[in-house]
Order: C-alpha cells, then structure tokens, then sequence
C-alpha cells in the first residue's frame, strides 16, 4: 500500500512493520513523512455508547465506577 502512496513521500521499514503489534511508526528514520500503524478501537466506542445508552435509561449501573475499557484492561461486566 505505502508503494502506491510513494508520490507523498511514504517509505515502509519492513523490519518495523514486521514487529509493531499496537499503534507504532512502521517508516523508516529520516522518511520524509511518518507512516503509522493505529489500531482499531472499536472496544471503546462501544462501551461509550452503551454507556451513554444506559444513562439515558436511568439505569442505576450506568454511573457506577467500572473497569477499564482499554485493551487489555479487562472486561466491562455483564450484570
């Protein structure tokens, strides 16, 4: 994909992109431009939104403290 945007500027290191496993840098050092691998965090707009749903509803659970829904935080409980 980074050869079809090389005309922005975009270098891959395939080293690095052979490692990274989260978000990283996946350029080389001195690329005239960052490239970046972010990953998804779907996890999270769903706990917002069921969240934001539950207020809504009054339920009681919705403002009570909870773990965190960052990855590898845990899971939210089912109740």
């Amino acid at each position: 994909m980074t050869a079809d945007l090389a005309y922005l500027g975009t270098e891959l290191d395939p080293a690095l992109n052979a490692t990274v496993h989260a978000d990283g840098v996946i350029s080389p050092p001195g690329a005239a431009v960052a490239t970046v691998v972010v990953s998804a965090r779907g996890n999270l707009e769903i706990a917002a939104g069921t969240r934001s749903a539950l207020s809504r509803s009054g339920h009681p659970w919705a403002t009570e403290p909870g773990p965190s829904c960052a990855p590898g935080r845990g899971q939210v409980p089912i109740r």
